[in-house]
C-alpha cells in the first residue's frame, strides 16, 4: 500500500473515533464469539471420548449432562453476543456513514455551479450515498478481521500445543527464520 493510500485510509478514522466505545464493544464481542466457537469442538471431543466410547455409557450420565449443558450455554451465549455485536456495529456504521455523507454534502454545496452543469445527477448521487457506505464498511470490517484472524491462529496453535506438542513444533517450522 502506498503512503498516500495509507493516509487516505487513516483519514476516515475521524468518523469512527467518536464511537470508539461502541466499536470496542463490537470487537470484544467478536473476540469472545471466536474463542467460544473454537473451544466448542473440544467439548464435543470430550463428549465422544468420555461418554459415547465408554464401556458402559450409562455410568457417565452426569458427565454427559454437564457437557450438554455447557454446549447449550455456549450456543445461547453465542446468540446473545451476535445480537449485541449487531447492535453495536450497526450503531457505529450508521453514525460514521451519516457523518461522512454530511461532510461530502457540505463539500458538494461548496462546488461551483458549473460542476453540476457538467455532471448528471445520476453521476453525483451514487457517489454521495453509495461510496460512504462502502468506505465505512470496509474500514470497520478490516480491523476486526485482522484481529480475529490472528486470534484464531493463536488459539488453534495453543490447542495443538496442548494436545500434540510435537505437531505444534512441526507447524512452526515454515515460519521460523532460517
Amino acid at each position: 500500500m502506498k503512503n498516500s493510500s495509507l493516509k487516505e485510509l487513516l483519514h476516515f478514522r475521524k468518523y469512527v473515533i467518536p464511537y470508539w466505545l461502541f466499536y470496542g464493544f463490537s470487537i470484544t464481542t467478536l473476540i469472545i464469539q471466536t474463542a467460544l466457537g473454537l473451544v466448542q469442538p473440544l467439548f464435543y471431543r470430550q463428549l465422544i471420548d468420555d461418554v459415547f466410547n465408554a464401556v458402559n455409557p450409562r455410568d457417565h450420565v452426569d458427565i454427559f449432562l454437564r457437557i450438554v449443558g455447557i454446549l447449550l450455554a455456549i450456543r445461547v451465549l453465542l446468540t446473545i453476543l451476535g445480537v449485541i455485536n449487531t447492535v453495536f456495529s450497526t450503531r457505529v456504521i450508521t453514525a460514521a456513514t451519516n457523518a461522512l455523507e454530511f461532510d461530502i454534502l457540505k463539500k458538494l454545496h461548496a462546488v461551483p455551479m458549473r460542476y453540476h452543469d457538467n455532471h448528471a445527477p445520476g453521476e453525483i448521487f451514487p457517489r454521495l450515498y453509495d461510496d460512504p457506505q462502502v468506505i465505512i464498511n470496509f474500514y470497520l470490517s478490516f480491523i476486526p478481521q485482522i484481529i480475529l484472524s490472528i486470534l484464531r491462529i493463536i488459539i488453534v496453535f495453543c490447542i495443538i500445543l496442548y494436545h500434540l506438542w510435537w505437531a505444534s513444533l512441526i507447524a512452526l517450522l515454515p515460519v521460523l527464520p532460517i
